[in-house]
């Protein structure tokens, strides 16, 4: 995609990038609900997924199942929603507490699943892409994209705690979009040297940033640390040196689930400057990129490839950056509290090392990328 759009408005500019004006990254309608019948042998174990991994008998289930092609799922609602299911499945099926991890996928698994993926430019591995963007219904037709108004359309072991996650994540999304057009408007002011337009839209991004950290405060509403730490963490754990059965290069590791993959807030460190110099936490964030729809990260390279204004760092240019910094901030800083709660606090009981479930050792990284966010405050 062109990184330059001389007459072109932001919104044509977002849809280009398959960005939404107002759902942002989630597509702008509820994610399709059920795939076609040729695969309803796929729809009979989603329905039941949850029961069988609380009842220990998930495995002989997808052993059973036959290999489809998905060649027949043209349209990209179809592929996601297969790509959620299989990615459900896979992780599931790795990771049921009806025995010992194992590290063997079978054919029927895997071979769709490659398939699928490459078709949406991703890798065959559960991600926030799936897990969260295309993974929530609406229960008020009519009413927001806000978590008191969401449910899952899949789970894994199911309940309150597992849901609250995905929907209060999806929330985080939806109110996140607002800070897109913003972006994309002082991308072109940047562009134009426009220092008027370009403090414009800083101001509109400051207001659209500010929502974030009071959605992510809620999370302990609905969602407790045990209840995440032990119930839902081990299905978002990286895969390593798995055997995909019947594809070539057969044995695969992929980094698990992690917030670090959301376009959201990568597009608000490449449009508002924020370097992330750690070669190690900068390197990270890279390469979560390949996790996000092929679109969404060609978006946050046009942002990050904006030139700077002069002034960017001095007067009225800098106090408006700042002022979409601090909420920026904010965000990193309640994510960083409420890790070390999930995560350090439920590992320590557990006697178990606090490792993210992207790989990362999660506390120094989560620290890097706060304080890298700060650095530029006054």
């Amino acid at each position: 995609m062109s990184s330059s759009f001389p007459s072109a408005s932001a919104q044509a500019i977002l849809k280009r990038y398959s960005v939404h004006p107002t759902a942002g990254f989630l597509p702008a309608r509820p994610p399709l609900r059920r795939l076609p019948g040729a695969f309803r042998a796929w729809e009979a174990l989603a329905r039941d997924l949850s029961a069988r991994l609380q009842a220990g008998c998930l495995r002989p289930a997808v052993e059973a199942l036959p290999i489809l092609d998905p060649t027949p799922l043209h349209k990209l609602p179809a592929l996601e929603r297969a790509m959620l299911l299989l990615s459900l499945f896979a992780h599931g099926y790795l990771r049921s507490p009806e025995g010992p991890p194992l590290h063997t996928l079978p054919e029927a698994l895997a071979r769709p699943w490659l398939a699928v993926a490459t078709r949406l430019g991703r890798p065959p591995v559960l991600a926030h892409a799936s897990l969260v963007l295309q993974n929530w219904r609406l229960l008020d037709p009519a009413g927001p994209r806000h978590a008191h108004n969401l449910a899952p359309l899949q789970m894994f072991l199911g309940g309150q705690d597992e849901a609250w996650f995905y929907t209060l994540t999806v929330e985080i999304e939806a109110r996140g979009a607002a800070a897109l057009l913003p972006a994309a408007r002082l991308r072109l002011a940047l562009d134009a040297g426009d220092s008027k337009g370009a403090f414009q839209a800083l101001t509109q991004l400051s207001v659209a940033l500010r929502p974030l950290a009071l959605s992510l405060q809620r999370m302990r509403e609905r969602c407790e640390p045990e209840g995440f730490y032990h119930r839902i963490r081990p299905f978002l754990a990286s895969l390593e040196a798995v055997h995909y059965q019947g594809v070539t290069p057969p044995v695969r590791s992929y980094p698990g689930g992690s917030a670090a993959q959301s376009s959201l807030l990568q597009s608000m460190d490449a449009i508002l400057d924020v370097p992330h110099a750690e070669a190690a936490a900068g390197a990270y964030l890279l390469a979560m990129r390949q996790h996000m729809p092929p679109g969404h990260r060609a978006f946050i390279h046009w942002l990050e490839t904006a030139p700077r204004a002069r002034d960017w760092a001095q007067g009225r240019l800098a106090e408006a950056r700042q002022a979409c910094l601090e909420p920026l901030l904010a965000f990193r800083q309640a994510h960083l509290q409420i890790a070390t709660q999930y995560i350090t606090g439920p590992a320590r009981a557990a006697g178990e090392g606090q490792t993210g479930t992207g790989g990362t050792a999660f506390i120094p990284f989560l620290k890097t990328v706060r304080n890298d966010t700060g650095k530029d405050l006054r």
